[in-house]
Protein backbone atom coordinates (compact mmCIF):
# COMPACT_ATOMS: atom_id res chain seq x y z
CA UNK A 1 0.00 0.00 0.00
CA UNK A 2 2.86 2.35 0.84
CA UNK A 3 4.38 1.73 -2.34
CA UNK A 4 1.50 2.53 -4.23
CA UNK A 5 1.30 5.75 -2.59
CA UNK A 6 5.06 6.42 -3.49
CA UNK A 7 4.05 5.73 -7.05
CA UNK A 8 1.14 7.88 -7.40
CA UNK A 9 2.95 10.86 -5.97
CA UNK A 10 6.04 10.34 -8.23
CA UNK A 11 3.62 10.51 -11.09
CA UNK A 12 2.12 13.59 -10.37
CA UNK A 13 5.78 15.01 -9.40
CA UNK A 14 6.41 13.72 -13.28
CA UNK A 15 3.86 15.32 -14.29
CA UNK A 16 4.48 18.92 -13.19
CA UNK A 17 8.02 18.91 -14.44
CA UNK A 18 6.66 17.71 -17.56
CA UNK A 19 4.35 21.11 -17.95
CA UNK A 20 7.20 23.41 -16.43
CA UNK A 21 9.64 21.94 -19.63
CA UNK A 22 7.02 22.78 -21.98
CA UNK A 23 5.99 26.35 -20.24
CA UNK A 24 9.59 27.39 -20.10
CA UNK A 25 9.88 25.87 -23.64
CA UNK A 26 7.35 28.06 -24.63
CA UNK A 27 8.56 31.01 -22.80
CA UNK A 28 11.91 30.50 -24.29
CA UNK A 29 10.67 30.52 -28.22
CA UNK A 30 8.58 33.62 -27.39
CA UNK A 31 12.05 35.27 -26.24
CA UNK A 32 13.86 33.93 -29.14
CA UNK A 33 10.90 35.19 -31.49
CA UNK A 34 10.77 38.54 -29.97
CA UNK A 35 14.70 39.11 -30.51
CA UNK A 36 14.16 38.12 -34.17
CA UNK A 37 11.32 40.15 -35.19
CA UNK A 38 13.40 43.65 -33.21
CA UNK A 39 16.58 42.55 -34.46
CA UNK A 40 14.85 42.62 -38.22
CA UNK A 41 13.07 46.01 -37.27
CA UNK A 42 16.08 47.91 -36.38
CA UNK A 43 17.97 46.58 -39.32
CA UNK A 44 15.76 47.09 -42.03
CA UNK A 45 15.50 50.97 -40.29
CA UNK A 46 19.23 50.97 -40.73
CA UNK A 47 19.49 49.94 -43.79
CA UNK A 48 16.62 52.46 -45.17
CA UNK A 49 18.25 55.72 -43.64
CA UNK A 50 22.02 54.83 -44.27
CA UNK A 51 21.40 54.99 -48.33
CA UNK A 52 20.32 58.23 -48.28
CA UNK A 53 22.41 60.13 -45.39
CA UNK A 54 25.90 58.02 -47.29
CA UNK A 55 25.04 59.56 -50.76
CA UNK A 56 24.00 63.23 -49.23
CA UNK A 57 26.12 63.32 -46.33
CA UNK A 58 26.00 66.47 -45.27
CA UNK A 59 24.18 68.11 -48.70
CA UNK A 60 20.78 66.39 -47.14
CA UNK A 61 20.14 69.22 -44.67
CA UNK A 62 21.44 71.90 -47.07
CA UNK A 63 19.48 70.88 -49.79
CA UNK A 64 16.18 70.64 -46.74
CA UNK A 65 16.96 74.22 -46.07
CA UNK A 66 17.28 75.54 -49.32
CA UNK A 67 14.09 73.70 -50.26
CA UNK A 68 12.15 75.15 -46.85
CA UNK A 69 13.41 78.60 -47.34
CA UNK A 70 12.87 79.21 -51.30
CA UNK A 71 9.68 76.74 -52.34
CA UNK A 72 6.65 76.19 -50.57
CA UNK A 73 5.69 72.41 -50.60
CA UNK A 74 3.50 71.48 -53.98
CA UNK A 75 -0.61 71.74 -53.47
CA UNK A 76 -2.31 69.11 -56.00
CA UNK A 77 -5.95 70.33 -56.79
CA UNK A 78 -7.77 68.28 -58.69
CA UNK A 79 -10.49 68.69 -60.76
CA UNK A 80 -13.88 66.86 -60.46
CA UNK A 81 -15.39 65.10 -62.04
CA UNK A 82 -12.87 63.78 -65.11
CA UNK A 83 -13.34 65.35 -68.51
CA UNK A 84 -15.10 63.47 -71.78
CA UNK A 85 -14.39 65.21 -74.77
CA UNK A 86 -15.96 63.80 -78.16
CA UNK A 87 -13.93 64.26 -81.30
CA UNK A 88 -14.88 63.94 -84.82
CA UNK A 89 -11.22 61.83 -86.21
CA UNK A 90 -11.62 60.35 -89.80
CA UNK A 91 -15.38 60.46 -89.96
CA UNK A 92 -15.62 58.36 -86.64
CA UNK A 93 -16.47 59.45 -83.72
CA UNK A 94 -13.70 59.42 -80.78
CA UNK A 95 -13.51 60.01 -77.13
CA UNK A 96 -11.12 61.15 -74.70
CA UNK A 97 -11.52 60.73 -70.92
CA UNK A 98 -9.20 62.99 -68.67
CA UNK A 99 -8.26 63.14 -64.90
CA UNK A 100 -7.21 66.96 -64.97
CA UNK A 101 -4.18 68.11 -61.84
CA UNK A 102 -3.44 71.24 -61.36
CA UNK A 103 0.00 71.78 -59.35
CA UNK A 104 0.42 75.49 -57.43
CA UNK A 105 2.39 76.33 -54.18
CA UNK A 106 -0.15 79.03 -53.22
CA UNK A 107 -2.75 78.13 -50.44
CA UNK A 108 -4.95 80.99 -51.45
CA UNK A 109 -5.23 79.96 -55.01
CA UNK A 110 -6.87 76.33 -54.01
CA UNK A 111 -9.59 78.44 -52.49
CA UNK A 112 -9.59 80.17 -55.91
CA UNK A 113 -9.55 77.16 -57.83
CA UNK A 114 -12.39 76.03 -55.60
CA UNK A 115 -14.57 79.11 -56.50
CA UNK A 116 -13.92 79.62 -59.80
CA UNK A 117 -14.62 76.14 -60.52
CA UNK A 118 -17.19 76.29 -63.55
CA UNK A 119 -15.61 78.99 -65.53
CA UNK A 120 -12.23 76.88 -65.16
CA UNK A 121 -13.83 73.78 -66.23
CA UNK A 122 -15.94 75.38 -69.12
CA UNK A 123 -12.54 77.12 -70.63
CA UNK A 124 -11.21 73.56 -70.58
CA UNK A 125 -13.41 71.98 -71.98
CA UNK A 126 -13.52 74.10 -74.79
CA UNK A 127 -10.21 74.16 -75.38
CA UNK A 128 -9.93 70.21 -75.65
CA UNK A 129 -12.42 70.00 -77.69
CA UNK A 130 -10.67 72.04 -79.95
CA UNK A 131 -7.58 69.81 -80.27
CA UNK A 132 -6.31 67.27 -83.26
CA UNK A 133 -7.29 63.61 -81.90
CA UNK A 134 -4.19 62.14 -83.91
CA UNK A 135 -1.83 64.68 -82.38
CA UNK A 136 -3.02 64.05 -78.55
CA UNK A 137 -2.14 60.27 -79.54
CA UNK A 138 1.92 61.12 -79.37
CA UNK A 139 3.69 62.45 -76.33
CA UNK A 140 4.54 66.28 -77.67
CA UNK A 141 0.58 66.65 -78.39
CA UNK A 142 -0.49 65.87 -74.58
CA UNK A 143 2.59 68.00 -73.68
CA UNK A 144 1.33 70.50 -75.70
CA UNK A 145 -2.28 70.63 -74.35
CA UNK A 146 -0.75 70.75 -70.56
CA UNK A 147 0.93 73.78 -71.43
CA UNK A 148 -2.08 75.56 -73.12
CA UNK A 149 -4.26 74.06 -70.24
CA UNK A 150 -1.80 75.99 -67.72
CA UNK A 151 -1.93 78.62 -69.83
CA UNK A 152 -5.99 79.14 -69.90
CA UNK A 153 -6.00 78.54 -66.33
CA UNK A 154 -3.49 81.32 -65.37
CA UNK A 155 -5.17 83.36 -68.06
CA UNK A 156 -8.68 82.56 -65.72
CA UNK A 157 -6.98 83.66 -62.75
CA UNK A 158 -5.01 86.70 -63.75
CA UNK A 159 -8.90 87.99 -64.97
CA UNK A 160 -10.61 86.78 -61.67
CA UNK A 161 -7.58 87.60 -59.03
CA UNK A 162 -5.02 89.09 -60.67
CA UNK A 163 -2.62 85.91 -59.83
CA UNK A 164 -0.73 83.14 -62.04
CA UNK A 165 -0.10 80.42 -59.87
CA UNK A 166 -0.74 77.53 -61.60
CA UNK A 167 3.14 75.69 -62.37
CA UNK A 168 1.60 72.46 -64.28
CA UNK A 169 -1.13 70.71 -65.31
CA UNK A 170 -0.86 67.29 -64.62
CA UNK A 171 -3.08 64.25 -66.82
CA UNK A 172 -3.69 61.85 -63.89
CA UNK A 173 -5.96 59.52 -66.72
CA UNK A 174 -5.79 59.63 -70.32
CA UNK A 175 -7.89 57.56 -71.81
CA UNK A 176 -8.77 57.65 -75.62
CA UNK A 177 -10.94 55.69 -77.60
Amino acid sequence: MADEDIEVEGGEGEGKSGKLKIILLIVGVLVLLGAAVGGTVFYMQSTMQAPATEVAGEGAVEAEKVYDDDREKAIYHKLRPEFIVTFDANNRQRYVQMEVTLVTRDPETVALLANHNPLIRNALVLLFAQQDYLELQTPEGKENLKKQARDKVNELLMNEAEKETIEAVLFTNFVMQ
